[in-house]
């Protein structure tokens, strides 16, 4: 950055300017990262749990880890009904077990949820920065659009510019994962792209962006070579993953794609799913686990036994 900032100065101001005002004004409402944390947390005695149930482990006794987890999330809180309510439901936590502590859990993430998408889902980019509102005028140099410096070309002559921001902000609901604010840039080619603000857990992220540069980096050999996957034109899909510190980046937003989540969520068997009491999910999952188990080793001892012959 230093090179950059003495061979270009007014370049890295423009950056700077951007980058500054994206971390420092676009953040998450109190619910939105209670959300975050509720379900890191969720995830955790989740898997934890699928380990020990699919080992035939009766010990569901929690850890001492996370009752610590818990209680310094609820000492970060802002004094309000919020903390007034886990404060009451995770009183005894260091008494619970973990078909208990995950039932809490997930009935604050649905809650929490809710809470969060009751919002409007746009709002006006001025409430934010009227920097970014007012960015094609604020700009000393022109910037490219985020994220295109990650994908592998030979030259960069067809880069986009950054014309403007579009003066929405869109609110963008990620279940079971995160809730986050939606920019959309304006190219100087007419096309608008779409990028989500996110603030991830580093460890996540790190792995995330190590398995992304794999598959970058496998897209690109197959394109080169023809083969199976080249002839049907096809590729592996991922986001593009801007970091702008170490606890904020920009994921590329694509609207027409949609997860096997949203299927279920808009779906019947998902609104059932959804009435269902946090509990009942839990001990269903804990009761089918063993048979699920016993039938994948079953299937694959009938595969190693094809094998053999």
């Amino acid at each position: 950055m230093s090179k950059l900032k003495t061979a270009h100065p007014l370049l890295s101001l423009s950056i700077e300017s951007m980058t500054d005002q994206i971390v420092q004004r676009i953040k998450p409402t109190p619910i939105e990262e209670m959300y975050r944390l509720v379900c890191v947390l969720a995830n955790d005695v989740l898997q934890n749990l699928y380990a020990r149930v699919s080992t035939n482990n009766k010990d569901l006794k929690l850890l001492d880890t996370m009752a610590h987890n818990i209680r310094r999330v609820i000492s970060s809180l802002q004094e309000g009904p919020i903390k007034q309510g886990f404060e009451r439901d995770f009183s005894g936590v260091d008494n619970m077990d973990m078909v208990t502590y995950t039932s809490l859990l997930l009935k604050w993430r649905t809650k929490l949820f809710r809470l969060a998408k009751s919002r409007p889902a746009q709002v006006s980019l001025s409430r934010y920065s009227m920097f970014l509102m007012e960015f094609e005028y604020e700009k000393f140099e022109n910037i490219d659009v985020p994220g295109q410096y990650a994908v592998l070309r030979d030259y960069n002559d067809d880069l986009v510019r950054i014309e403007r921001f579009l003066p929405e902000v869109s609110l963008v609901c990620n279940e079971g994962s995160t809730i986050s604010r939606c920019l959309s840039i304006l190219g100087r080619n007419g096309r608008v792209y779409h990028f989500v603000v996110q603030n991830p857990s580093s460890r996540h992220s790190r792995r995330e962006e190590r398995a992304i540069q794999y598959f970058r980096t496998l897209n690109y050999e197959s394109s080169r070579e023809r083969s199976t996957i080249n002839q049907r034109l096809m590729e592996f899909y991922f986001p593009v993953i801007v970091p702008l510190s170490h606890h904020i980046r920009l994921i590329q937003h694509d609207l027409a794609l949609f997860t096997l989540q949203n299927v279920f969520s808009e779906s019947p068997s998902g609104q059932e799913f959804d009435a269902l009491s946090p509990r009942s999910i839990i001990m269903q999952y804990i009761e089918g686990m063993p048979k699920l188990v016993e039938e994948l080793s079953n299937l694959e001892d009938a595969q190693i036994a094809l094998f053999d012959r």
